[in-house]
């Protein structure tokens, strides 16, 4: 099936909505990219990170209640932060799926937008973006692991859709991992420790890969396969056996 909202005309001169998730799968697959944007062809369902979900939700929880009482959260605390949380109005449209913060970026009528996790604000008063990840590893957590890349994409997007909307940035944004310890699983209760990991921003990549999209969805000839990417393969084998028409 496939989707009927959202679907990219080119000439219609309408602001297309493009969300960071978005332009990072033309990182992985601009073909891929294209037939989700140009023909709404979806992706094969995949399994729900309830566990990831919930550990998010609680920890947003936890950080709510201490904007509200002006707290430094317990979490910040134990990875030896001292930041206050950012109180403004629209917090919460920021937090929310559906909504985000937004940017309608004039060169290529593409309204770029992002939920974020959370965003400080330092003694000097720049914005410090945060963004929160739940895992289990052994072998330690490093950010220029290949999966673990789009992270830093999504702090960069984060600051630059921060900055377009007039606020002031700072050059580094935080991640805060939460690894679950090792030992028994008893009593109902899953320990994790937290590590921050601090990131310096680079915005300098996002526009010219937003004109890069642009150009791509108004091609009348969609991308090459990627090669190493599964659902290429899928598709080139089924042409091969004869099973799909070209």
């Amino acid at each position: 099936m496939r989707k009927k909202r959202n679907i990219y005309i080119p000439g219609s001169g309408e602001p297309h909505p493009l969300s960071r998730s978005r332009i990072e799968a033309f990182f992985g697959c601009p073909l891929d990219a294209f037939l989700k944007i140009r023909h709404g062809v979806k992706d094969p369902p995949s399994f729900p990170f309830t566990l990831n979900l919930r550990v998010d939700l609680n920890l947003k929880s936890q950080l709510d209640c201490a904007r509200a009482t002006s707290q430094v959260p317990p979490v910040s605390k134990e990875v030896g932060l001292n930041l206050s949380l950012f109180v403004h109005e629209n917090i919460k449209e920021w937090q929310n799926n559906w909504k985000g913060i937004r940017y309608l970026h004039p060169e290529t009528n593409l309204e770029v937008y992002d939920a974020i996790d959370e965003v400080a604000v330092s003694s000097t008063g720049e914005l410090v973006l945060m963004d929160f990840k739940a895992t289990s590893t052994k072998s330690g957590l490093n950010l220029n692991d290949l999966w673990r890349v789009p992270i830093r994409r999504q702090l960069d997007i984060y600051s630059w859709l921060f900055r377009k909307n007039g606020f002031k940035v700072a050059n580094e944004s935080l991640v805060i991992f939460l690894n679950a310890k090792d030992g028994n699983f008893s009593g109902n209760t899953l320990e994790f420790d937290a590590k921050l990991i601090r990131l310096q921003i680079d915005t300098s990549w996002v526009e010219d890969k937003l004109k890069e999209i642009h150009a791509i969805l108004n091609s009348e000839s969609p991308p090459q396969p990627t090669p190493g990417c599964a659902l290429c393969q899928h598709r080139q084998e089924a042409l091969e056996l004869g099973a799909i028409a070209a």
